[in-house]
């Protein structure tokens, strides 16, 4: 079961990885931001399953490379996933807030931040050693970070 929801999360990264930016920008501005919100569903769902592997009484090793690969490769063009007008101006339902266009600077240094992690954690991902993968979690998810507490609003609540 696992496999199989990490292979297709791997499809959908890689579709939009391939797609890339300029896919995004011809789209839509409520299509582009389903893509979005979709592909950080895809990399929020690896990150839980990796969650989940470090917590079980026998962590699965190739299962969290299968997941760490998946959220570096959905997440490779990051910062291509904003085209102007797909921001809360847009009229569209996004967490997005305005500093992403307002800060483009600060918001691509906090993209490439992301990006560099995922490629700092891959090979301790692949290297499988799971304490050193518990260790360095901490840091990996740090770049998730860097975008959401300055660049997201709060999900509102229900």
């Amino acid at each position: 079961m696992y496999f199989v929801r990490s292979v297709g999360v791997l499809l959908a990264g890689a579709l939009l990885y391939c797609g890339g930016g300029a896919a995004l920008a011809q789209k839509s501005p409520a299509d582009t931001i389903k893509a979005r919100q979709d592909a950080m569903k895809s990399m929020g769902s690896n990150l839980k399953a990796i969650n989940e592997q470090l917590k079980g009484a026998t962590p699965d090793a190739a299962a969290i490379k299968t997941a760490v690969a998946g959220i570096s490769t959905t997440g490779k063009d990051i910062a291509a996933w904003f085209p102007a007008g797909t921001g809360p101006d847009s009229g569209v339902k996004t967490r997005a807030k305005a500093e992403i266009w307002s800060d483009a600077a600060g918001f691509k240094a906090a993209a490439d931040s992301f990006v560099a992690g995922n490629a700092k954690f891959m090979p301790i991902a692949a290297a499988g050693n799971i304490d050193t993968i518990k260790a360095d979690l901490k840091a990996f998810t740090d770049g998730c970070g860097g975008c959401h507490m300055k660049f997201r609003a709060p999900e509102e609540k229900k």
